[in-house]
C-alpha cells in the first residue's frame, strides 16, 4: 500500500474490525473555506478522498464527521464533507443560537445529529450557552458534544445534569489517564445516566459508551493506548 496522508503506517489494523464500524471524530479542513477570526488551529488541508484511503486502511465504512473550531460556527466544510460522503457519514455542527429553527432542520436533513461546544480551544461559545443550546437541539434528536477544562467540568455537574440531550464529554473530558480516576471531574462524568455517552473506564459491568479521541489527554509523545472499553458490536450498528 501506498504511503497515506497523516499517518505513518500502511498495514491493516492486527484487531479484527467489525462490519459497519464507525469512525466517530474526524475533521475536515479546506483552506479555501476562511478561518474564524482569533482561531489558534490552522492545519493544512485534509480532504474527504484523503480520509476515504486511511478508511480503506483500518476497514471502517462509517464516519461521524465534526466542525472543528478552525471555522468557529461557520459550517460550510462539515456539510460539504458531508455531502461528499453521503449516507456513509453524520455531522457534528457548532451552532451559536442564532440560527432559525429552519436552518436546524436543514443541517439535520443533510445528516447533522448533535453540536458541539469547544470551551478549550474554540472562538465561540461559552458555558452559559450549554442548556440554552440543548433545549434548542432536544426536540431533533441531537447530542451535546462538550470539549471544556476539567477543573471548569467540576462546577457543571448540576447544569449537565438537567440538561435534556445525551452528552458526549470530547477528548476523554480532557482527563489525563493517571489522574482519570483521582481528579474530581470523573465523578461528574460518571455520574451521567448509562444511557448518555460519556467516559466508559474498564470495568465489569457492560455500559453503552461513545468515546472521543484520547490524543489531548496524554502528555506522552508516544501516545499509548488508554484502557477503555470499546463499544459493544450491537451499538456500533446503530445510525440514526
Amino acid at each position: 500500500m501506498h504511503a497515506l496522508a497523516f499517518t505513518a503506517g500502511t498495514a491493516a489494523p492486527r484487531a479484527e474490525i467489525p462490519a459497519g464500524a464507525c469512525d466517530c471524530h474526524v475533521h475536515v479542513y479546506d483552506g479555501s473555506f476562511p478561518a474564524a477570526p482569533g482561531a489558534s488551529l490552522l492545519p493544512p488541508d485534509a480532504t474527504v478522498a484523503q480520509y476515504r484511503a486511511l478508511q480503506a486502511r483500518l476497514g471502517l465504512s462509517r464516519a461521524v464527521l465534526v466542525t472543528p473550531s478552525t471555522y468557529g460556527a461557520d459550517n460550510r466544510v462539515l456539510l460539504a464533507g458531508l455531502s461528499q460522503m453521503g449516507e456513509q457519514a453524520r455531522g457534528v455542527a457548532v451552532i451559536d443560537g442564532s440560527e432559525s429553527e429552519a436552518d436546524l432542520l436543514a443541517l439535520h436533513r443533510i445528516g447533522v445529529r448533535g453540536i458541539r461546544l469547544n470551551l478549550s480551544l474554540g472562538v465561540t461559545g461559552s458555558i452559559a450557552q450549554i442548556e440554552p443550546l440543548a433545549c434548542r437541539i432536544a426536540e431533533l434528536g441531537w447530542h451535546l458534544q462538550l470539549l471544556m477544562p476539567p477543573e471548569q467540568l467540576v462546577g457543571a455537574g448540576d447544569l449537565l445534569g438537567r440538561l435534556p440531550v445525551p452528552v458526549v464529554f470530547d477528548h476523554m473530558a480532557r482527563l489525563a489517564p493517571g489522574s482519570a480516576f483521582a481528579h474530581p471531574a470523573h465523578a461528574v462524568v460518571s455520574s451521567r445516566p448509562a444511557h448518555v455517552s460519556s467516559m466508559c473506564p474498564t470495568e465489569a459491568t457492560p455500559r453503552r459508551c461513545r468515546t472521543r479521541w484520547p490524543a489531548r489527554c496524554s502528555s506522552c509523545s508516544h501516545r499509548p493506548r488508554p484502557r477503555w472499553r470499546m463499544c459493544r458490536p450491537a451499538d456500533c450498528a446503530r445510525w440514526p
